[in-house]
């Protein structure tokens, strides 16, 4: 999925994160770590949403890796997937 349909959810865990940081906060708690843990996992989701589209075109008159010339014209390729 496009990163931009992604974003309410990212910024829904933002916030999320931030006031549990400020309510931890008014107990006496430390919230750095647990704030920084949190914005780390909120960003990580985030951008594994993000969906990668390749369109490959091969060029027939490129040399291939022995030193010859493909003279057979493939059909080009094309790829989506996600990142891990």
């Amino acid at each position: 999925m496009p990163l931009g349909s992604s974003q309410t959810v990212l910024d829904s865990d933002l916030q999320t994160a931030y006031y549990k940081a400020r309510d931890d906060g008014a107990e006496g708690v430390d919230v750095i770590p647990t704030l920084a843990q949190d914005v780390s996992d909120a960003v990580h989701a985030y951008m594994l949403e993000a969906l990668v589209t390749t369109v490959v075109e091969v060029d027939t008159n490129q040399p291939d890796s022995v030193g010859g010339v493909s003279t057979i014209s493939p059909p080009p390729g094309s790829g989506t997937g996600g990142l891990s």
